[in-house]
């Protein structure tokens, strides 16, 4: 399984900054909400940062913290949810289907912001199905390329972690599928 997600869709921008200001001009003093989860500080900041880039765009901007408790809901209540909400989870193994079908296919219980990719989860239900491993791959991709190109859940920022070990600890490793996540057998006291 791990094979068939190794690289599977590079996060790379295929949009044009100075082709932001003309999109939003349009909207130009439109109220919009940032949401973001409280579990890391760096949601936060990254929501701030958004208000301020959004503002000098013209746009009115809220920034609103969502614990974990109004967050998980927001399926359930959509009045409830931001116009942009900045968080970031864990994939919960490697097959692309954990994570996919948990988070954005249609009416998933944590697709927070109601988005839908019809081809998208077409694709993923094809990558399910797929009798042979290159078939599922072939498909889990296509379904990733889709569900990119909806605009609903897009990868805005790259977040560093940062690790505080006591001196003579080496071999630190980031486990890139995970946040926060330190390789702990890589591990070496000198």
């Amino acid at each position: 399984i791990g094979e068939q997600v190794a690289c599977a869709v590079v996060p790379e921008p295929e949009h044009d900054p100075s082709q932001l200001a003309p999109a939003l001009a349009p909207f130009k003093g439109r109220e919009v909400t940032i949401g973001y989860y409280n579990s890391l500080s760096q949601n936060g900041a990254l929501a701030s940062r958004l208000q301020t880039q959004i503002e000098e765009l013209g746009l009115k901007a809220t920034v609103r913290e969502y614990p974990a408790s109004i967050l998980f809901n927001l399926p359930a209540e959509p009045k409830q949810r931001p116009d942009i909400l900045t968080t970031g989870f864990n994939p919960d193994s490697v097959a692309p289907d954990t994570f996919a079908r948990i988070y954005w296919y249609k009416d998933a219980p944590v697709n927070l912001l109601g988005c839908t990719a019809p081809e998208g989860d077409r694709l993923l239900d094809e990558a399910a199905s797929a009798p042979t491993k290159e078939a599922a791959l072939e498909a889990n991709i296509a379904a990733a390329e889709e569900y990119r190109k909806s605009n609903c859940w897009l990868n805005i920022a790259d977040v560093n972690d940062v690790y505080v070990t006591r001196k003579g600890i080496t071999g630190l490793s980031k486990e890139l599928d995970w946040t926060l996540s330190v390789r702990l057998g890589a591990l070496k006291e000198e």
